[in-house]
Parts: C-alpha cells; sequence; structure tokens
C-alpha cells in the first residue's frame, strides 16, 4: 500500500511539473496573467472585469476565464480540435462531481492533474480508517446527483456550441467555476425528499449499491463521450486537431 501512495504523491509532482513549470517556460501563464490583468485578449475580445465585486476573486476567475476563454473561441477560426479535447476532459473529470466542494474547488483551479493524485493519495490513506454509516435517503439520492454534477458542465460545453457571444461564453465559464457549491445542497434536499421514517440509516452494503450507480452513471456518460469524440475525430475534416497552431491550445485543456 505504501507504494501506492508514494505512486500517487509522484503522479502529483508530475502533474504540478507538466502543468506549471511547462505553461511558465513557454509563457502561456505570464500571457494569461497578463490578459487577466489587462481585461483584454492579445487578439482584442475584451474579458469581463467584475464578477463578484471582490477584487482579488474576481482577479482568480478572470485568470481561469481568460484560460477556458483561448480555447472556447476557438470556434471562430473553425477549428473545432481544442474543443473537442475540452469536452473529453470535462466529462472524464465530471466522475469527481461529488466529492467535497473543497476538494472540488480545488480541482477546478488547479488543475486535475495535480490534484487528483493528492485527493486518491488522502483518500486510499484514510478510508481504512474511516467507518462512516450512509443515511439511507443520502445514498437514495446519489444516482440523482450524479446526473446533476453531469448537467453542471453544460454552462460551459453548450454556449460554444450553439454559437453564443463571447460574453455569454464567459458567463458560462464562471458559472462552471462555481457550480460544485450547487451540489451539496442539490443531494441535501433530494435526500430530505426521500427521507423516511422506516430507515434512517442504511447499511454499508445496502449502501454501496446507489454509490455503484451513481458512478456508473458518469462513468457511462465519459466512456460515451470519449468514444463519439475519437469517431468524429477519425471519420472528419474539420477537426483540425493536427494544426500544428492550434496544438498548444488542446495541450493547455490538459492543465485542468
Amino acid at each position: 500500500m505504501q507504494d501506492s501512495y508514494n505512486g500517487f504523491l509522484a503522479l502529483a509532482c508530475l502533474g504540478l511539473l507538466s502543468q506549471w513549470a511547462i505553461m511558465i517556460m513557454n509563457g502561456s501563464l505570464s500571457l494569461m496573467l497578463l490578459t487577466a490583468w489587462t481585461s483584454m485578449f492579445p487578439d482584442g475580445i475584451p474579458l469581463r472585469e467584475g464578477w463578484t465585486g471582490i477584487w482579488i476573486v474576481d482577479l482568480a476567475l478572470r485568470v481561469l476565464v481568460a484560460f477556458f476563454g483561448a480555447i472556447l473561441h476557438v470556434f471562430e477560426s473553425h477549428e473545432f480540435g481544442p474543443y473537442l479535447c475540452l469536452v473529453d476532459l470535462i466529462t472524464t473529470i465530471v466522475v469527481f462531481g461529488m466529492i467535497p466542494i473543497f476538494w472540488q474547488m480545488l480541482l477546478y483551479f488547479f488543475g486535475a492533474a495535480s490534484i487528483v493524485p493528492i485527493y486518491m493519495r488522502l483518500y486510499l490513506k484514510n478510508r481504512l480508517s474511516l467507518r462512516l454509516k450512509v443515511p439511507h435517503n443520502q445514498a437514495r439520492a446519489l444516482p440523482f446527483t450524479a446526473l446533476w454534477c453531469s448537467v453542471l458542465s453544460l454552462p460551459l460545453l453548450l454556449p460554444v456550441a450553439l454559437g453564443a457571444s463571447v460574453s455569454h461564453i464567459q458567463v458560462g465559464i464562471v458559472v462552471w467555476l462555481l457550480s460544485p457549491a450547487t451540489v451539496g445542497p442539490f443531494q441535501d434536499l433530494l435526500s430530505t425528499l426521500m427521507s423516511t421514517s422506516s430507515s434512517i440509516n442504511s447499511s454499508p452494503k445496502e449502501a454501496t449499491k446507489p454509490i455503484a450507480v451513481a458512478y456508473g452513471i458518469v462513468g457511462a456518460l465519459s466512456a460515451i463521450v470519449h468514444v463519439c469524440i475519437v469517431a468524429f475525430t477519425f471519420g472528419s475534416t474539420l477537426v483540425g486537431v493536427a494544426s500544428t497552431g492550434r496544438s498548444t491550445q488542446c495541450g493547455a485543456a490538459q492543465v485542468l
């Protein structure tokens, strides 16, 4: 088990290097920060300045909007490769949509390549010492929460596909970034509606069934989207994933 812990730690370090070190070396990070600071993309597209009224929070959001905006604006040049890379990535990390909100926000703001290995290492390290009883109504609500987590990807991905304006695309990015805050209340609301007086707590075996269904839903969605993207990529001449002009953006999508 110790080897597994060390393996996840190594993956986290590799993720940090592959994300932030490379972005620092190729100038992507400085350009992204400059875009957030000046509220203007290099090609002249405006970046909305105010989101919450709190300067430091708005600055952090502008950095992330600059990052995702650079990928989502590719439809203007009719190159869909970076967008498809992003769709594949987002539907993959939906699997982690039901983890605690603290870890979800870290994942969105600092990148799955760095955060997921750290979370998995801590989870494996602590799971043997934790013996949590899952309330029956909470367990039954999990499959619906999984569906909700899948729907939360739409504000990020759908506006571009529908040809929305740049401002609407940026709003969708921010809505998606803040959407993990809705998962807990949604889960609690459903569990309240499903509460029964006959069973307060479910056994570990009973709780496992809806948990398996929940992760099966998001896993199946991720797999279906991935297969569809692969099929579309090999069957279409419009994707342009081999375009060197956009290869850095496609790679940037993996930074999340």
